[in-house]
């Protein structure tokens, strides 16, 4: 099994690399689970600033103490924290779009926009990276399926990866960013269809 990787660590922070399957928060005995991981991993309790869906992978960012979570909280609710995402879809998808389409989850709909970027292109499948600027409840899953182009994958794995955070440091202010696209399970699939 897949185990989750350390990508930063900050006296502040920690950026984790999850792996699709992982839940952030304990569902079930049978899932493994991110935040009671890293506490018995590092020996300290951690605090998830943002979520990842279970068959989601990628960069996902946990304050060390609930004064840094709450700084955190206040740069996502000033769209402030940008997280970037690859993704392999079904069909060509030929020029960036904005996705506008409202989301409705639980009963009610809410505005909802993702920036949708073509960077490459196999056959019927198209590479794109996408920037939720909301983050609505499947939001990328539910636009690309808007534009007839869902992402590959089934109900337990699909390809789609976080593959880049960018954000203020909650003390110092300077502009932190973490990438790791080459490391991601969507770019090395990617590169193996491009083999085909």
């Amino acid at each position: 099994m897949i185990k989750p990787r350390l990508i930063l660590k900050d006296k502040d922070f920690l950026v984790l690399s999850k792996p699709s399957g992982w839940t952030v928060y304990p569902e079930s005995s049978e899932i493994q689970s991110l935040t009671p991981w890293a506490k018995e991993e590092f020996g300290f309790e951690i605090f998830p600033v943002h979520r990842l869906d279970r068959v989601t992978e990628g960069l996902i960012l946990f304050a060390r103490t609930k004064e840094i979570a709450s700084r955190f909280q206040m740069l996502f609710k000033r769209r402030a924290l940008k997280k970037l995402y690859l993704a392999i879809c079904k069909g060509k998808i030929e020029k960036k779009i904005i996705e506008r389409t409202p989301i409705r989850h639980k009963k009610e709909t809410k505005s909802a926009e993702t920036r949708i970027s073509p960077i490459d292109w196999s056959k019927d499948l198209t590479l794109v990276e996408c920037e939720p600027v909301t983050g609505r409840y499947h939001q990328i899953r539910t636009h690309l399926s808007r534009l007839g182009c869902p992402i590959l994958g089934d109900d337990e794995k699909i390809f789609l990866s976080a593959i880049k955070l960018e954000f203020t440091h909650p003390k110092t202010g300077k502009l932190v960013s973490v990438s790791n696209k080459e490391s991601s399970v969507v770019y090395k699939k990617w590169l193996r269809i491009k083999r085909l």
